[in-house]
């Protein structure tokens, strides 16, 4: 991707709660402050593992990595790679095409360690067990051969997320539905959550990443996924389940972003047509990808102007620190800002990765023909809030 220059230097910020509107806490994501946001200011340094596939099996751009106990999963936009703990490549599961059992693009992949069977979102739910055996396809709506995006477990289950975009209604207008489908033990869908449900006077087409999360933590499950409306998106909603009802419970605000990183205030009734014309073109350049949490941090991944933008939250300390790409590792030190990935939200378990090439003369034995080595890292809990 393609980005232009806004900053010379990342911008860190501190957030603060502005107001409660009926109980749902919203926090401002743009008030400043001047300290560096490295990695050891709220976690901890795990291991590394330098991935091996060999000379034959170049990894380009991992797109999500799942652990268990003796296995690291890690896929790529074509392929699911199955390693063991030491970095060691032991198979692909499944194979590109569209026959039985393959898959075109794969969209996202959950891991159940209990059943020890590994699951690929792409056309269809597509189910493996951890020898790489295809055991069945499962649809999400019955009848439908359409794509599904982010899938994974909490409390035990299998959740997929389907998101149904211009569906005519009765009112001569569109409707863009979300909802999540969760599957039992035995791969059949005992309930459904509907999330958001946004009624449009035109058919809207959503653009931009499919990587919705479910926060599966100790004090309650937590969702997130973003819809696609008519209005500029200055602020997204992390829901909490309450029995089969998704709970707004949190906002995170972006409304004074163009103040803050570009000195634009935005005030409707003083601007001029074109003054709101295009502050409303830069606030739709900004698009909210992903928000999650563990017990005490709540994290979100945004772009603003072609630009990725990391925002976390200590809900213990109230404040935060919103950063152009992301935390700075000093743990391992290798000196990068760095794209953390949730493993186990719960235990606070993250972890992120780097090129060969970028690791060149940093890491022992790593260098630019290198595959990818990952790091992992634990946030410093201390204290869990709801």
């Amino acid at each position: 991707m393609k980005f232009f220059t806004l900053f010379t230097l990342i911008l860190v910020l501190t957030a603060c709660i502005k107001h409660r509107e009926a109980n749902i806490l919203v926090v401002d994501t743009q008030a400043k402050v001047v300290k560096p946001a490295n990695l050891s200011d709220i976690f901890q340094k795990g291991s590394l593992v330098k991935l091996d596939a060999g000379d034959t099996c170049l990894i380009s751009t991992v797109g999500q990595i799942n652990t268990t106990k003796d296995f690291i999963f890690v896929r790529e936009n074509k392929r699911l790679l199955q390693f063991d703990k030491s970095g060691r490549l032991i198979k692909q599961i499944g194979s590109h095409g569209r026959g039985p059992g393959q898959y075109n693009i794969i969209n996202h992949m959950a891991i159940d360690s209990l059943s020890e069977r590994i699951f690929i979102s792409s056309r269809k739910l597509l189910c493996y067990d951890f020898d790489g055996i295809y055991k069945r396809s499962l649809d999400i709506i019955e009848g439908e051969d359409r794509a599904t995006g982010y899938i994974g477990f909490a409390d035990g289950y299998l959740w997929a997320h389907n998101q149904r975009i211009g569906v005519p209604n009765a009112k001569d207008g569109f409707t863009n539905v979300d909802r999540f489908y969760i599957f039992n033990q035995h791969l059949q869908i005992t309930d459904s959550i509907l999330v958001r449900e946004i009624m449009l006077d035109r058919e809207e087409i959503a653009v931009g990443g499919s990587e919705y999360f479910i926060s599966d933590l100790t004090s309650g499950i937590y969702l997130y996924c973003p819809v696609l409306v008519t209005e500029p998106m200055l602020r997204d909603t992390l829901y909490k389940l309450n029995g089969l009802t998704a709970q707004p419970i949190m906002k995170l605000d972006f409304s004074d972003i163009l103040s803050v990183e570009e000195g634009v205030k935005i005030d409707f009734s003083t601007m001029t047509f074109q003054e709101r014309y295009n502050a409303d073109m830069k606030i739709r350049n900004m698009t909210i990808y992903n928000i999650f949490r563990t017990e005490r941090y709540v994290f979100a991944e945004y772009n603003y102007l072609d630009k990725p933008y990391f925002f976390c939250y200590d809900l213990f300390d109230q404040k935060g620190y919103n950063m152009k790409e992301g935390f700075t590792d000093d743990l391992f030190g290798t000196g990068k800002t760095v794209n953390l990935m949730p493993l186990n939200l719960r235990n606070g378990e993250f972890c992120f990765v780097k090129n060969g090439y970028e690791l060149e003369g940093i890491i022992e034995g790593v260098n630019e023909n290198s595959n990818p080595v990952i790091f992992f890292v634990k946030t410093r809990e201390r204290n869990g809030f709801n």
